[in-house]
């Protein structure tokens, strides 16, 4: 952005690093007006007439923006509908074009860009401004520094550049909606009770002095009104000073609709009424004789400080007359002081201040808040993303203690959803945060933080959110409870990486006495595992861990989430503390035993085929032995299901010829039913059977003949899969590979018959009924029978337990002329508009990758509420 003297002016990328090739090549004219090259131009010159100042009157060119380029360029013109549509650039890459720059005219037209243009305004405005922003690549957040910014309440639809916000775990603070926050490092303390800013307000090059200087003891509440843009700069002759402190400096403070080149508002209200009524000033007292016409731009509204501490008593008339949009603010005695230690300031027109700005100053406050955030703290995110699976064939054979008293076979498929990885985790490791005084008081700070986050699978957005803090030891004790814990997963991984014992989790619990701090632990367990020494950390401030997990998918979707979750939780952390010196790979088996316990310690229970399928890319075709043991040595293993899976669980991947697994992606789709699955119910009814076949003789045959199927058919689903064109003609390819593919529907057809004769519920007196879900609800049934009657699919199952989630389809044809039978049907069963569908409809295609830990060294976004989809691309 440049700022001239009607408007803003904005550079596309393109222009930009045209630009700053111009300034940086020492054959270019530009690069003497650059102050890096000015000053080695001068240290090469020998120059002995004077200053650098002198040199430059004679060495440098007199470019300017608005004279020369602009005028140039031929855009003088307010940005319009049209502007923005020819704003993609050109692909001349020699000079920039009139394409090239955008002027804007209003303060609004600024922030609706900002606004709109990042896509963070309402989705149904501005459509020419989000267009606009897509082509620009513009972010809704920059080199922002925010820790804690869910207790701030920091609304989505701010455009945060260049910030640094830490107001850790403080109360109440909020920045409301449609805000713009700029190159501002906002310090707050968690004594202030309340911090409110108001809608719709620009805020630019604000230092934290400015926001205490309007936080008191007496005065907790900070109300900017709405509409009020307040930009501070630096002016000449200022010296920065070690605090940071900007020595000279002029408060800017226009309303977005202002129009600084007329004569008709100021601060929102109109010229007369701030002379007669607000300020009782004359014409004469903001205008200079010599002035032709009077304007905003040449009026002397904008008060120069030389101290933050004038600022509150300053503006505290400004702020009540605005906001109570009347003068009863200059009733009072403070109103009155406020106004005259206002008019005692010296001020200045915004002409002055355009020839009279430290723009040096300025830039050089915006470099220290990027070199901060890289000092301060260690905030690179470990991003571990996972496709989801589906299973053709085999499952339940994998679960405990099923696979290893019959033996297993299961062959499933990592698959993305929609073109996406939908499972997720983030951590960092944050190993200097300050602490606030409360905290270096009691010294009870938080130092981990948990979030569990869904999101959607088309546009991102946040439909679920749980979030912890962690303080003490206990604060963990709730880990086992799933169904009444937040978080309990992420609570779970931290026992299963071994920052603390379940053991001595197990005897907290039932102990009542003094709590133990959690952080000395975490300082302790980061310092064994990356062999560094965290005592040069400041005493007056803390370590802090966080982790994020995210979850593209519905809950209850059968597609192995959160066994595929808890993996990615896993290998983020394993990575978030991995020493320097450590180059190993990540061991991806490692992680999938290391989830079995992580889920015996959540008791949700569960086999191994949802971690081999997520993790492991591409299709995969797992066994487990059959184990005959004493029934002590039984017990003993079946304790630790990761120690029995190193032992038996042998899993064999299943490279895919290239013709078949294209095909396979065309003839592959997802159905979302809307009924989210009971997989604790439905593993339940399981295991009851397992069991019951031993005391029923009648239910015996039922159920080892169908477990039998089952690891047949992970068998034959394999050898499917195995098949190659190595000995048939390419005129038979396509034959041949339809062949395959409806083998494979086969298989997973008979396979769902399977899957509903084990989770069916053992029969049970009406009053003794325990639960009776079924596997198989209505409306899949209903659905089925329609797609195989119609011949729409050569098979299809509920993927993973049933009862529910996604539905897994093999379409006879390409996978449009399914969609086109599933709306149809959606259609008629339920009694639907035209167009409308009941069931959601999924791409479904081969993923290949598998798990992935990705480290983001160059985020300078680091916000735990901060997300990109392409993490999961």
């Amino acid at each position: 952005l440049a700022w001239i003297d009607t408007g803003v002016v904005i550079f596309t990328p393109r222009a930009a690093q045209i630009l700053r090739n111009g300034i940086l090549d020492s054959q270019s004219p530009l690069y003497r007006c650059s102050r890096t090259g000015l000053q080695t131009l001068y240290k090469k010159s020998g120059f002995n007439k004077g200053t650098i100042k002198e040199f430059a009157k004679e060495h440098t060119l007199q470019i300017e923006l608005y004279s020369h380029m602009l005028m140039a360029l031929h855009t003088t013109t307010p940005l319009t509908k049209q502007t923005y549509l020819q704003a993609v650039g050109s692909n001349d890459n020699g000079k920039m074009t009139t394409e090239d720059l955008v002027y804007l005219y209003h303060s609004r037209e600024l922030m609706d860009l900002l606004l709109y243009g990042s896509n963070t305004g309402d989705e149904h405005q501005k459509e020419e401004y989000k267009l606009f922003g897509d082509a620009w690549r513009f972010t809704s957040r920059a080199v922002c520094h925010i820790v804690d910014s869910s207790s701030c309440n920091i609304d989505a639809s701010c455009v945060l550049l260049n910030t640094i916000i830490e107001s850790s775990s403080s109360h109440q603070i909020q920045v409301h909606k449609d805000c713009i926050i700029e190159h501002c490092d906002i310090f707050i303390p968690r004594t202030c009770s309340k911090f409110v800013i108001g809608d719709n307000c620009l805020l630019s090059g604000l230092r934290k002095q400015f926001f205490c200087s309007l936080c008191t003891d007496n005065n907790k509440i900070i109300r900017i009104p709405k509409g009020l843009c307040i930009q501070q700069l630096a002016m000449e002759k200022s010296m920065e000073s070690d605090d940071n402190d900007l020595g000279r400096f002029v408060l800017i403070m226009l309303h977005v609709d202002d129009e600084i080149k007329k004569c008709n508002t100021i601060m929102g209200i109109s010229i007369e009424e701030f002379l007669r009524t607000a300020t009782n000033l004359t014409h004469e007292d903001l205008w200079d004789d010599k002035e032709d016409k009077r304007m905003i731009w040449n009026g002397n509204f904008h008060p120069l400080f030389t101290s933050y501490d004038d600022i509150g008593s300053s503006l505290y008339w400004i702020f009540e007359y605005l906001t109570n949009n009347n003068n009863s603010a200059l009733s009072s005695d403070l109103g009155r002081k406020s106004l005259e230690h206002w008019k005692s300031l010296p001020r200045v027109s915004l002409k002055e201040i355009r020839k009279q700005n430290n723009a040096f100053l300025e830039f050089q406050h915006r470099k220290k808040l990027s070199v901060c955030q890289k000092k301060k703290h260690t905030s690179r995110w470990h991003v571990a993303t996972a496709p989801a699976r589906i299973d053709i064939h085999g499952g339940w054979t994998d679960t405990p203690p099923i696979c290893y008293e019959h033996g297993g076979c299961v062959t499933n498929i990592a698959v993305k959803v929609d073109g996406l990885k939908p499972l997720g985790a983030r951590s960092r490791l944050l190993l200097s945060i300050p602490f606030s005084d409360d905290e270096t008081k009691g010294g009870d700070a938080p130092c981990v933080h948990l979030i569990s986050e869904s999101r959607q699978l088309d546009d991102d957005g946040r439909v679920g959110k749980e979030e912890v803090w962690l303080t003490h030891v206990e604060d963990l004790c709730d880990f086992n409870d799933p169904i009444n814990c937040k978080c309990a997963i992420l609570k779970a991984a931290l026992i299963c990486i071994g920052l603390v014992s379940e053991k001595d989790l197990m005897m907290k619990k039932k102990q009542k006495g003094e709590k133990t701090l959690l952080s000395p632990i975490l300082k302790s367990f980061i310092s064994n595992k990356r062999k560094e020494n965290l005592t040069a950390v400041s005493n007056d401030s803390i370590t802090r861990l966080e982790i994020i997990s995210t979850s593209l998918l519905p809950r209850g979707s059968g597609m192995g989430g959160s066994s595929i979750l808890g993996g990615c939780i896993l290998a983020s952390l394993y990575e978030c503390f991995r020493g320097s010196s450590d180059n190993l790979p990540l061991d991806l088996n490692e992680v999938i035993y290391d989830v079995l316990y992580l889920e015996q310690l959540l008791t949700t229970g569960g086999g191994y085929q949802d971690q081999v399928g997520g993790l492991l890319g591409g299709a995969k075709v797992s066994q487990s032995d059959e184990v005959i043991q004493s029934s002590d040595e039984k017990k003993e293993e079946e304790k630790n299901y990761a120690k029995m899976a190193r032992k038996y669980l042998h899993i064999q991947p299943i490279p895919l010829n290239s013709k078949l697994q294209n095909e396979l992606d065309k003839r592959l789709l997802l159905v979302y039913t809307g009924i989210p699955r009971l997989a604790k119910n439905l593993l339940r009814n399981v295991l009851n059977k397992w069991e019951s076949y031993k005391k029923s003789p009648e239910e015996k045959d039922i159920i080892i003949q169908t477990l039998g199927l089952l690891v047949e058919g992970g068998h034959d689903a394999a050898e499917c899969l195995k098949w190659n064109d190595n000995d048939i003609a390419e005129s038979e390819d396509e034959i041949a590979i339809d062949q395959v593919i409806e083998q494979l529907g086969q298989c997973m057809k008979k396979y769902w018959e399977c899957k509903k004769i084990m989770a069916t519920p053992p029969q049970q007196e009406d009053d003794d009924i325990i639960d009776n879900t079924n596997p198989e609800p209505k409306c899949v049934k209903d659905l089925l029978m329609y797609l195989y009657d119609n011949k729409s699919i050569y098979g299809g199952t509920l993927a993973g337990a049933g009862g529910g989630g996604f539905l897994a389809l093999i379409s006879t044809s390409d996978h449009l002329n399914l969609r086109d039978s599933i709306q149809k049907f959606s259609n008629q069963y339920f009694n639907c508009e035209k167009d409308q569908n009941v069931f959601s409809i999924h791409s479904c295609t081969i993923c290949d990758e598998g798990l992935t830990v990705r480290e983001y060294a160059d985020i300078k976004v680091c916000g735990a509420d901060y997300f990109k989809l392409d993490w999961h691309s």
